[in-house]
């Protein structure tokens, strides 16, 4: 069997095989695409509403931080899906590390602000006249950090000694001031944390990276359009290929008949009367076979 004939149809085959490859590539890569883009999408939105809430906690109440722990774990679970470049992914990672120590921190904050506001009594006056003060000059601390002289308050707190033994309610006391001295040593960081999370360009980062996947996307469907488009062509030209043959097959089994008619007559000889050959005109049936008549 001489395979060299069926070539053309070797080559429509190989035609249609490797654009359908290619078909079927681009919707697994325009699938994987779309996964990778999803995160980014959402991160996209939920960035901006999870900084308004980190920037709104020191203001806010329980409630509040119920909806940004929320946010913080949503946002958390989207970076760890997130698949982008290395810069982005550290970004992101710094993004979700800062974000969870700020609000950690202004937590504990918030806590201790709660246990010196508490005005609790005591039986000497002088002491609590002290107490009074360092409360006051706490709150003007918190509200106004840049005009209130953190040395002197810290010495303040540091001279304020608390008698064990005399004093009934030492422990709250106590509390006092080393709530006190947190506040002093970590406030002034809350605000370092803001500053960073708002100089973080992380929206810029999505943008960036949703843009390169997006590029990516409409690559994968000019892909998919190529693949479709050879797809179709192998096949109408593997059909071209196979009608081409089978008129070429008819016609070559006619001039075989043709052949066999002439060899037929010149085998009876001239000494055998005439004889006429009809061949069938049928349209329908060419496959008749041949009618000999002879006439004597």
């Amino acid at each position: 069997m001489n395979l060299s004939r069926y070539i053309p149809e070797f080559a429509c085959l190989l035609l249609f095989t490797f654009f359908s490859s290619l078909w079927v590539n681009s919707l697994k890569e325009d699938k994987t695409t779309s996964e990778k883009l999803r995160p980014l999408l959402a991160l996209e939105k939920l960035i901006p509403q999870h900084e308004v809430e980190l920037l709104n906690a020191n203001f806010s109440d329980q409630l509040h931080y119920d909806q940004l722990a929320q946010l913080q774990s949503e946002v958390e679970a989207l970076v760890f899906d997130v698949n982008v470049g290395d810069t982005a992914e550290q970004l992101f990672k710094d993004y979700k590390e800062t974000s969870l120590s700020y609000i950690q921190l202004t937590s504990m904050l918030k806590t201790s602000q709660r246990l010196i506001s508490e005005n609790v009594r005591s039986e000497n006056t002088q002491l609590m006249n002290v107490s009074d003060n360092i409360r006051l000059e706490m709150f003007s601390f918190i509200s106004t950090p840049d005009k209130t002289d953190k040395a002197t308050l810290i010495k303040l707190l540091n001279s304020f000694e608390i008698d064990r033994e005399q004093q009934s309610n030492w422990r709250y006391l106590q509390l006092v001031k080393l709530h006190s001295l947190f506040i002093l040593d970590n406030y002034e960081l809350t605000a370092t944390y803001r500053r960073k999370l708002i100089g973080m360009p992380v929206i810029e980062a999505i943008v960036q990276e949703r843009a390169l996947l997006q590029r990516q996307i409409r690559r994968t469907d000019i892909k998919r359009f190529v693949g479709i488009f050879g797809s179709v062509s192998g096949l109408v030209l593997l059909f071209i290929v196979v009608i081409k043959r089978h008129e070429y097959a008819l016609k070559e089994t006619s001039e075989q008949h043709k052949e066999f008619a002439t060899s037929l007559m010149n085998m009876l000889g001239p000494h055998a009367g005439k004889v006429q050959v009809e061949l069938a005109q049928d349209n329908d049936n060419k496959d008749r076979p041949i009618q000999i008549r002879r006439r004597t």
